[in-house]
């Protein structure tokens, strides 16, 4: 589903991203994982087109996206959540939904003048973030504002938000980071549950344990180069992982 190509993007003379490659099959769950700086973030960002590569391709579902912009990228059925949530904090749960959808008829100024099947896809919009805060447990929650709830709730909520673009592949930026345990066996779940939907994701996560119960694929990342990639428990045992992320006490 998504072939990233020998990509690099520099900084001020510094590759954040060093002739980077990756494969993520789809309906699969694939992590990415590397230390601090070593570029996880930054191919998140050229992926979805918030920076363009300075060479290599980068193909999804076969379409060469590499000079898309963000919005053309989300409506080819790509979407991604941050490490730090980028919600409307001073508008309520719904309202950060409905803000979602891919293009809309109202947002069309002739159909628009002429009404025409506004009102029905306003409604089905509506039902839409329903059914989805009711998925992730936030229906409750619905007319709070996002920046009366928890952390993790607002976690939740971006997910929730993602999936009104209707994306068939995610990419998430530290999705249980700064998340008590118990939500982050939530989040498992809901990733799981949204996979066997049908779902492709590609995750960027410290936490280990959650990269072993969810993914099918891992790629780790040091220095902006690709130096490992396999199985969780391959990557776990790989001496250059250990040597440049993992160190000899995470691994069992």
């Amino acid at each position: 589903m998504l072939e990233v190509f020998n990509v690099t993007k520099s900084f001020g003379g510094v590759k954040a991203v060093d002739n980077c490659s990756i494969t993520v099959e789809k309906a699969g769950i694939c992590g990415l994982i590397g230390p601090n700086g070593s570029g996880k973030s930054t191919l998140f960002n050229v992926i979805t087109g918030y920076y363009r590569s300075d060479s290599g391709k980068i193909l999804y579902n076969g379409n060469d996206i590499c000079k898309m912009k963000p919005h053309e990228i989300v409506n080819m059925g790509m979407s991604r959540t941050f490490q730090l949530t980028h919600l409307f904090k001073r508008m309520t749960l719904m309202e950060n939904m409905l803000i979602a959808p891919k293009l809309q008829e109202g947002e069309n100024i002739w159909k628009a003048l002429l009404g025409r099947n506004v009102k029905k896809q306003e409604h089905g919009n509506f039902e839409k973030a329903m059914e989805l805060l009711e998925f992730f447990d936030l229906t409750h929650l619905r007319n709070e504002y996002a920046d009366s709830i928890s952390f993790g709730q607002q976690k939740l909520l971006e997910m929730a938000r993602t999936m009104m673009a209707e994306p068939e592949m995610v990419l998430m930026d530290e999705p249980t980071g700064g998340v008590n345990p118990v939500l982050i066996n939530k989040i498992i779940g809901y990733i799981r549950k949204l996979r066997d939907m049908g779902i492709t994701f590609l995750i960027v996560e410290h936490n280990m344990s959650v990269i072993s119960e969810l993914c099918d694929e891992v790629y780790v990342l040091d220095y902006g180069k690709n130096i490992a990639s396999g199985s969780p428990e391959e990557v776990r045992n790989d001496k250059r992982v250990i040597d440049a992320y993992l160190g000899a006490e995470h691994v069992t």
